[in-house]
């Protein structure tokens, strides 16, 4: 039994045995690959293991994994361990640099002193010693230091370097430059005069130092010296001297664009700005192009008119894009947008002939301000000319519809050449003939357009829009079910069965789509909540309706909601079937886009001394600014702004709106939005309200 037993543990401890020994191997092979993080677990774990006979080599590497992974207090306990149980290891020599580093890291330089000399004199090489260097320079002790390189290290090119280092430390600049003179005879190199240059620097010696950094150049051909030596005379604000050491660049690398570059940075480095244009003047003679380097000197000085003075002379040769942008850029610094605009003003005097493009950025300047008025009578001026782009106006046309500017644009096509109008120019006449209520003139446009110019599917978009607003829903459906999903004609073809007569119609396409997530649910809703009402089935509209303000609250159909919602529901309508059927007119044009009718229907409703009469006029008020009429918008909106008006945050919003995006008056736009952000900071539009006032303030 006693020799079974004894078996038994002879083999459990072979099996604890080979076990330790696999799992060194395992350490031993994470510790190659870097994997320190593995490697130090398991190291960790066999500390102590009397199977791993050079436990000095496994304490060493658990320290190196510690410093690896930015565990200094752990590798610097784990050495410490190594040093007191294990004095004599062959792995104390590398292990020291590693606690010094910690020590030093921590500015315990004494301690690190301490450390380093009770091993240093165990150990033959250079590491210890230049640690130990170290730690006197971060201890500051720079006469030991010195006393320490001088007695145990022989003249190399690190002896010079911290001898040199020392030196100047300890305020002994002239054996430094005595020495550094014996160190280039033996070494030849060219940096020991820089370093003296820089001695005589400090000691306001310039002309000396000036001699050596010549030197250094004479030795070297390196042009880093010459580049040193008019520094010196530009940090002491000698910018003459400056100047003329940096000029020895054209006699040695020669007048080029590199050399050009070269000094232009050292002037802006140092603030040469006015020299800098000099500079850029002899370029120009030379036929280098700092054009743009020029104008950034000339901004940074303030001398704004003369920076785009210098972008209208090389409009013919620049991208008018960027010269466009950087002139809108400039006209956006405060203070500036007068002195731009009166410099296109003049140039466009001066030179009629190649006004064309001064013209498209002075329309640019005033439509980024809203200031319409001029952008329009810019627009009239370019539309005159024999050189009128066509892309050019495209995009204008465009800019005015998204703007609701009608009567603007409008007056601008009929200033033009006849033979202009036609392809995308055409199409979009129409759109604003349409958008004006000139239904059969846009038709009679369509018509003579070359279908080749434009989508069929934009054209009969546009066709169909014309039908809904002559009235004409079923031509209108028939061009608009040819279009499937599309989300915009989708609406519009709901919209046209319903003024068909048809909302049951309607409301199947808004069923059919309730599930479908391309389609926004709250368009969804809102649509629903309309035709219901035009069903009469007001408990189902309302539901609709307070449907899309819970889920959607946000939703730019909120307000809208709100306002059926109130004004539907209201004894003065529901109990009055001439207000009702008047209502019913408005919601019709109000959806068909005729805004101008909208307008007249909600004053038909015959309000006045109800509690609905101050919701009904800011409605009003908002239908005369969707159709263009901004000053009678303006008028209703001055009488809503008593403090009591229950719309008064959207009457001051729109207001100020009105005053911003088509008035461009951004100062009273602003006096509007700050007085609704200081009384109502919970209205929902707030942020882009908070948005448009940063804007007007830049």
């Amino acid at each position: 039994m006693i020799l079974l037993l004894l078996i038994i543990l002879n083999i459990a401890t072979v099996g604890s045995q080979s076990i330790d020994l696999e799992l060194a191997k395992q350490a031993d092979d994470h510790f190659e690959k870097h994997n320190y993080y593995n490697a130090s677990k398991i190291y960790e774990k066999l500390k102590g293991s009397p199977d791993i006979k050079k436990q000095d080599r496994l304490l060493y590497r658990l320290g190196v994994c510690y410093d690896s992974l930015q565990k200094q207090e752990k590798a610097f306990a784990v050495l410490q361990e190594l040093l007191s149980d294990y004095p004599s290891s062959e792995y104390i020599e590398t292990s020291l640099p590693l606690m010094v580093k910690y020590l030093g890291a921590r500015r315990k330089y004494s301690e690190a002193i301490a450390l380093l000399e009770k091993y240093i004199n165990q150990y033959p090489g250079d590491q210890l010693k230049q640690k130990l260097l170290e730690m006197y320079e971060g201890n500051k002790e720079y006469d030991k230091a010195l006393k320490y390189l001088e007695d145990n290290f022989s003249l190399s090119r690190y002896y010079v370097e911290k001898k040199y280092l020392y030196l100047t430390y300890l305020k002994k600049n002239e054996e430094a430059i005595r020495f550094l003179n014996e160190a280039f005879d033996k070494f030849n190199d060219p940096y020991y005069y820089k370093m003296i240059a820089d001695l005589y620097v400090d000691n306001g010696d310039f002309d000396t130092a000036e001699r050596f950094y010549d030197k250094a150049y004479d030795q070297s051909k390196d042009i880093q010296y010459i580049i040193d030596s008019g520094r010196m005379y530009a940090i002491h604000n000698k910018t003459e001297k400056a100047k003329q050491v940096w000029g020895r660049l054209f006699q040695i690398i020669g007048k080029k664009q590199f050399t050009y570059q070269h000094v232009a940075g050292l002037y802006k480095e140092y603030g040469f700005y006015n020299d800098l244009l000099d500079l850029y003047e002899k370029a120009k003679k030379d036929n280098f192009d700092f054009t743009q380097d020029k104008i950034d000197v000339l901004q940074m000085l303030g001398k704004y008119k003369v920076a785009v003075n210098e972008y209208l002379k090389v409009m013919n040769r620049t991208n008018f894009s960027v010269i466009k942008k950087n002139i809108l850029d400039i006209a956006m610094v405060e203070g500036q947008h007068q002195d731009v605009e009166s410099v296109l003003m003049e140039n466009i005097s001066d030179s009629p002939r190649q006004a064309a493009p001064l013209l498209k950025i002075l329309y640019y300047l005033y439509y980024e301000r809203s200031q319409m008025d001029k952008a329009e009578n810019i627009l009239l001026s370019y539309v005159a000319r024999q050189d009128v782009e066509t892309n050019f106006i495209d995009d204008v046309i465009q800019q005015f519809i998204n703007r609701n500017q009608y009567n603007r644009i409008f007056r601008v096509i009929k200033n033009m050449d006849k033979k202009m109008i036609q392809g995308k120019i055409q199409f979009q006449y129409a759109t604003v003939l349409y958008h004006l209520g000139q239904y059969d003139r846009a038709l009679d446009e369509l018509d003579r357009l070359n279908r080749k110019d434009v989508k069929k599917e934009d054209i009969d978009f546009l066709m169909a829009r014309i039908y809904m607003g002559k009235g004409d829903y079923r031509s209108s459906v028939t061009l608009l079910k040819n279009y499937g999903k599309d989300i915009v004609r989708y609406l519009n073809l709901i919209d046209s069965l319903l003024f068909l007569g048809k909302p049951e119609e309607s409301l199947d396409y808004i069923n059919k789509e309730k599930g479908n997530k391309n389609f926004p649910r709250d368009i969804l809703l809102f649509k629903e909540g309309i035709y219901f009402i035009f069903l009469n089935r007001t408990g189902e509209a309302k539901a609709s309706f307070n449907k899309l303000l819970e889920i959607y609250p946000n939703s730019d159909y909120a307000n809208e909601s709100v306002f059926l919602l109130y004004i539907w529901d209201n004894e003065f309508i529901k109990n009055n079937e001439k207000r009702k059927e008047t209502f019913y007119k408005f919601i019709k044009n109000y959806y068909k886009k005729d805004y101008q009718k909208a307008g007249e229907d909600l004053n038909d409703l015959n309000l006045k001394g109800t509690t609905l009469a101050e919701v009904v006029q800011y409605w009003q008020s908002r239908c005369f600014y969707l159709a263009g009429e901004d000053d009678k918008a303006l008028d209703i909106l001055k009488l809503l702004s008593k403090e009591e008006s229950i719309v008064l945050p959207y009457v001051l919003e729109l207001a100020g709106d009105i005053y911003y995006f088509k008035k461009g008056d951004k100062k009273q736009a602003l006096l509007f939005y700050k007085k609704l952000i200081d009384q109502y900071p919970q209205h929902p539009e707030i942020q882009q309200i908070r948005n448009r006032i940063l804007d007007a303030q830049l």
